[in-house]
C-alpha cells in the first residue's frame, strides 16, 4: 500500500472515530451539523496525512539516496530517526568498506602465505608454525567480522521484534475502530429505524387531524343552519307582532263601540221610563242591548291582556334569538379559528414527514459511509496482518542466522586459537545472541505467536 493512501485512511479513520464519539455524546445535533462536520475533519485529516506521507516519502528519498550514494549530497532529512539512520547506513557503509579493503587485504596475504606455504625446509616438510600464523590471523580478521555481523543480527532482531509489535499495536486499534465503527453502524441503523416510526406516527396523526378537519367543517354547517333558522325564526316573530298590534288596535275599537253601545242601551232605558207603558217593551230590549254591551267590554278587555301577553311572549322569543345568534356567531368564529389551527398543525405535520423521509435518507447515506470505512478497517487489518506475518518470517529469518552465526563464530574460534596457546575452548558469545538462537529450537515459536497475534485480534473485536 502506498504511503499517500495509507496515511490517507489512518487519519481519515481517526478523524470519523473523533466525529462519531463527538457527535454520540451530543444531546442534539442537527443533520447539516454533523455533515459538516464530519466533512471538516474528514479533509482535515486526509490533509494531515497527506502532508505527514509527503514528509516521509522525502525523508525515504533521502535515504535511498544514501544507500545509493557514499557521499550522498545532503543526509538530512528533518526527522531525527531517519537522520539517525542515515547516520548509521554512512558508518555502516564505511565499515564494510574497510572490511573490504581487508579482505582484498587478507586475500593478498593468503596468497603470499600459499606461495611461501609451497616452499618447503631443508627436510622437505611445510612450515607449520607459519601455517598456524596464518590460520591465526584469518581467525583473528574473521572474528572481528563475525562480531559486527552479531550485532547487526541483534539489531535486525530488535528491529523485527519492534516492528511485530508495531504491526500487532496497529492491527487491535484497526480492530476496536471496527468494532466502534460497527457499534456507531448499528446507532445509525436504529435512529433509521426510530425515524421510519416516527414518520409512521405523524401519517397517522395527519390522517386523524384530517378526520378531525372534516368534522369541524360538518359542525361548520350546522352550525350556520340553525343562525339560517333563527334569522328565519326571528322574522316570523317580528311578522306576527304587526298582527298582533292590529288586533290590538280592534280590541280598543271593539270597546269603544261596547261602552258607546252600554251608553245608548242606559239612555234607552231613561226614555223608555218616560214613555211609561208604552215604553216598558223597548226598556227590556234596552237593558239586554246594555248587557251584551257589558259582555263585549268585557270579552275585549280579556283579548287585550291575551294580546298583551302574547306580544310580550314575542318580544321575549326575539331576544332569546337575538342571544342564540350571537352565541352562534360567537361558535361560528371559534370553529373558524380551530379550522384554522387544525390546517396549521396539518403543515406541521406534513413538513415533519418531509423531515423524517429526509433523516431516513440521510441516515442511509451515512450507513453507507460507515460501511466504506469499515471496508477500509478490514483492509487495514488484513494489511497489518500480512505485515505481521511478514515481520514474523523476518524474526524466524533472523534467528536461523543468528543460530548460524553462532556455528560459524565457533569454528572461526578454532582458526582464531592456532597460534595462540592460552586460547579459551570456546568462544564468548552475547547472552542475548544466544537466547535469540534458542528460539530456533522451538518449532510451534512461530505457529503460537500468530495464533497469540489472531487470539488478540479476536478479543479487540468481542470487546
Amino acid at each position: 500500500m502506498k504511503a499517500h493512501l495509507l496515511f490517507a485512511l489512518s487519519h481519515g479513520l481517526v478523524a470519523v472515530v473523533a466525529v462519531a464519539s463527538v457527535l454520540a455524546s451530543a444531546s442534539v445535533v442537527t443533520a447539516p451539523a454533523w455533515v459538516i462536520v464530519a466533512i471538516a475533519s474528514f479533509a482535515t485529516s486526509i490533509i494531515c496525512g497527506f502532508m505527514v506521507s509527503t514528509r516521509i516519502c522525502r525523508a525515504a528519498t533521502t535515504v535511498q539516496d544514501t544507500l545509493n550514494h557514499r557521499e550522498p549530497k545532503s543526509n538530512r532529512t528533518g526527522i531525527a530517526e531517519l537522520d539517525q539512520v542515515c547516520v548509521e547506513v554512512q558508518e555502516r557503509a564505511k565499515h564494510y568498506e574497510n572490511v573490504e579493503a581487508n579482505e582484498r587485504q587478507h586475500s593478498r596475504e593468503i596468497k603470499s602465505v600459499l606461495s611461501r606455504l609451497s616452499r618447503r625446509d631443508e627436510g622437505g616438510q611445510p612450515d607449520i608454525t607459519l601455517l598456524k600464523n596464518v590460520l591465526g590471523g584469518i581467525g583473528r580478521s574473521l572474528s572481528g567480522m563475525m562480531n559486527q555481523i552479531e550485532q547487526d543480527v541483534l539489531q535486525i532482531g530488535r528491529c523485527t521484534r519492534e516492528i511485530s509489535s508495531g504491526s500487532t499495536t496497529q492491527t487491535e486499534i484497526a480492530s476496536r475502530t471496527e468494532a466502534s465503527i460497527m457499534t456507531l453502524s448499528q446507532s445509525i441503523q436504529e435512529a433509521s429505524r426510530r425515524a421510519d416510526s416516527i414518520a409512521q406516527q405523524i401519517t397517522e396523526i395527519t390522517d386523524a387531524i384530517g378526520a378531525a378537519m372534516d368534522k369541524v367543517g360538518e359542525l361548520s354547517d350546522g352550525v350556520n343552519r340553525i343562525r339560517s333558522c333563527s334569522e328565519t325564526s326571528k322574522k316570523k316573530l317580528r311578522s306576527l307582532c304587526d298582527p298582533t298590534r292590529q288586533i290590538s288596535n280592534l280590541v280598543s275599537t271593539i270597546g269603544d263601540v261596547a261602552s258607546h253601545t252600554e251608553l245608548l242601551a242606559l239612555n234607552a232605558s231613561i226614555e223608555s221610563i218616560r214613555a211609561g207603558e208604552h215604553g216598558r217593551s223597548f226598556a227590556v230590549v234596552a237593558d239586554e242591548i246594555r248587557k251584551l254591551a257589558g259582555q263585549t267590554a268585557a270579552a275585549s278587555n280579556e283579548i287585550g291582556i291575551l294580546v298583551e301577553s302574547l306580544e310580550a311572549q314575542t318580544n321575549d322569543s326575539i331576544a332569546i334569538l337575538d342571544k342564540e345568534s350571537r352565541e352562534v356567531d360567537n361558535e361560528t368564529v371559534l370553529i373558524a379559528a380551530i379550522a384554522e389551527s387544525l390546517h396549521q398543525l396539518t403543515q406541521m405535520t406534513h413538513q415533519s414527514i418531509d423531515k423524517a423521509h429526509r433523516l431516513a435518507s440521510e441516515n442511509a447515506q451515512q450507513q453507507q459511509s460507515v460501511q466504506s470505512v469499515l471496508s477500509g478497517v478490514e483492509s487495514l487489518c488484513g494489511v497489518g496482518q500480512t505485515d505481521r506475518n511478514q515481520a514474523g518470517n523476518a524474526s524466524w529469518a533472523v534467528k536461523s542466522l543468528a543460530k548460524a552465526t553462532i556455528e560459524l563464530d565457533s569454528t572461526i574460534h578454532r582458526l582464531r586459537g592456532c597460534n595462540e596457546v592460552n586460547a579459551p575452548p570456546e568462544a564468548s558469545r552475547d547472552p542475548q545472541l544466544i537466547a535469540l538462537a534458542q528460539q530456533i529450537n522451538d518449532p510451534a515459536s512461530h505457529d503460537i505467536s500468530s495464533a497469540a497475534a489472531a487470539r488478540t485480534d479476536r478479543e479487540a473485536i468481542q470487546s
